[in-house]
């Protein structure tokens, strides 16, 4: 918390709940591809997507379709 400029990626609800009260920058895994996506680290994000479920990660179906839209892939 001490060093500016830095961050976490995090998904779960009580800890980002915690960064938020603490004040600290954080991102999920899916704004991850969507900066990926906007920055052309990767052609398509419904393949990364698809590996985040594959790997374990529970990701509602509508929030899926709306990122999906978000970065153009609808």
């Amino acid at each position: 918390m001490e060093q500016s400029g830095y961050g976490v990626v995090i998904d779960d609800l009580q800890a980002r709940k915690c960064a938020i009260v603490l004040n600290i920058p954080l991102i999920g895994s899916l704004g991850l591809v969507i900066k990926a996506k906007r920055e052309g680290l990767i052609e398509a994000a419904k393949p990364a997507i698809d590996r985040l479920i594959t790997s374990g990660l529970y990701i509602e179906g509508q929030l899926i379709k709306d990122v999906l839209t978000v970065v153009g892939e609808e």
